[in-house]
């Protein structure tokens, strides 16, 4: 009898021993699971931060290229207004005295901001005869006519849009009716 608890003890001992190793390599797999997904996580990891690196340089460069567009963007109307300048320049520097050559030389440089203003697409608004529209006039007094109300009887100062979007409301004189 004592054999067999002898025995017994032998084999629950070998059994212990066997799980122990067993949950050892158990062990040992999990731990090289463990090891591949933190090495995994890190990889993961690296190409987040790379990610948003490029990210961040994308909106710096972004930023710097609005800014120089904004800084630049008037570039090609300022250089377009220097022969305007120059024009208007001669004329008061002009001692002739010569009325019409002055008149002469203020309708030429008006000719050339006319056509600086065509090439920016700049436009009066210029709404004699119509009626208000608060969008592109400014009513700055109103004044009893025959014509219906509202409708524009003088224009006091021209409006200008640029590419159909208002820059100045022309100011105007409306008739309030009778």
């Amino acid at each position: 009898m004592q054999n067999n608890a002898s025995e017994n003890i032998i084999n629950n001992t070998d059994e212990i021993i066997e799980n122990k190793i067993q949950n050892l390599e158990n062990n040992n797999d999990v731990q090289t699971e463990l090891e591949q997904a933190q090495a995994k996580a890190a990889q993961y990891y690296d190409s987040l931060l790379r990610a948003k690196a490029e990210s961040e340089n994308i909106r710096r460069r972004s930023m710097e290229d609005l800014d120089k567009m904004r800084k630049f963007a008037v570039e090609g109307f300022a250089e377009s207004l220097l022969a305007v300048m120059d024009s208007l320049q001669a004329v008061v520097a002009d001692n002739s005295g010569n009325i019409d050559t002055m008149k002469q030389a203020i309708d030429l440089t008006v000719k050339q901001l006319q056509n600086v203003f065509d090439k920016q697409k700049i436009t009066a608004v210029n709404p004699a005869g119509e009626n208000l529209d608060p969008s592109y006039h400014q009513a700055i007094s109103s004044i009893a006519s025959n014509k219906p109300a509202n409708t524009i009887i003088e224009v006091m100062q021209k409006g200008y849009t640029i590419s159909d979007r208002l820059l100045r409301p022309a100011l105007v004189i409306v008739s309030s009716g009778l």
